[in-house]
């Protein structure tokens, strides 16, 4: 999704090599959380941005009509 609309080659490489590159504390080396949880927030936000507009697509379908039906037990009530 990013190569979508980003053309850097070396940019996009970068990007996943920050998902797998780990840290070292006082010589002891740890998983970065990204390659542990698989995806950063900043993807995920990207994403989520893409199912929010497919779904924004596929909401069209089913806003039919102009007026909601009232739910009968509202009725009753």
């Amino acid at each position: 999704m990013l190569q979508e609309r980003i053309q850097d080659k070396a940019f996009i490489d970068l990007m996943f090599k920050a998902l797998k590159v780990g840290y070292r504390i006082k010589g002891q080396f740890f998983n970065s959380e990204i390659a542990k949880e698989g995806m950063s927030p900043i993807l995920a936000n990207v994403l989520l941005h893409k199912l929010d507009l497919f779904m924004t697509n596929i909401k069209t379908d089913f806003d039919l009509g102009k007026r909601h039906r009232i739910n009968p037990e509202y009725k009753r009530l």
